[in-house]
């Protein structure tokens, strides 16, 4: 592979996305990777992400947050996070 033509792929995909921190979608891969998780990722990682076939960018319909805080998008609850110094002793 020619490393110029794999960066500037890489530079002509970052052109394209807008805002500075994208939320993308993965992709299964052969080395494990899982299908449909979504991350915000500054847009160079995105660029290359995409490029590279291990994801995708997130449609609007996606990147919509259904449900109140403490909520993830599959309607799964967070875990609130503990409060005030661990008591290991």
């Amino acid at each position: 592979m020619d490393l110029r033509i794999y960066y500037q792929k890489i530079r002509d995909a970052q052109a394209t996305i807008s805002d500075p921190h994208p939320v993308i979608v993965s992709r299964e891969t052969p080395d494990g990777g899982k299908e449909g998780t979504l991350t915000e990722v500054p847009s160079a990682i995105a660029a290359k992400m995409v490029v590279e076939g291990a994801a995708r960018l997130a449609t609007a319909e996606e990147t919509q947050i259904t449900g109140g805080p403490g909520q993830r998008p599959n309607g799964s609850q967070t875990r609130p996070r503990p409060r005030g110094r661990c008591k290991s002793r």
